[in-house]
């Protein structure tokens, strides 16, 4: 195949994966929001409409099956805590932490 084809191809598929992966971390951060805010009512849709979210990602081939089963399923622990836990839901579950990867400055090597 011509790289000029091959390019265009990949312009436009990289244009349809990226508004399928948008939405999905859309609904994936949407879902997370609602079981942290600890209302179950809220939460059970956004979850429903994530694990959904996540099917049609697998269906489209943008996400891997086993990391959408591993989501799925990490989403559904934590909605089935908040359940458990009831309305003191909030108050029990860990603190929210953010990225937590060790930079590198510019300049170092890594040793071997």
């Amino acid at each position: 195949m011509p790289a000029k084809k091959a390019a265009r191809q990949s312009v436009k598929r990289s244009g349809r994966n990226r508004s399928a992966r948008t939405s999905t971390r859309t609904t994936l951060a949407n879902a997370r929001q609602s079981i942290e805010a600890g209302d179950v009512a809220l939460a059970e849709p956004a979850v429903l409409t994530a694990l959904s979210g996540l099917d049609r990602a697998v269906q489209k081939g943008v996400l891997h099956k086993n990391n959408a089963s591993r989501l799925k399923s990490r989403l559904t622990i934590k909605l089935n805590r908040l359940r458990e836990a009831g309305p003191d839901a909030a108050a029990a579950q860990e603190p929210a932490r953010g990225r937590q990867t060790r930079r590198r400055t510019t300049g170092t090597r890594r040793r071997a």
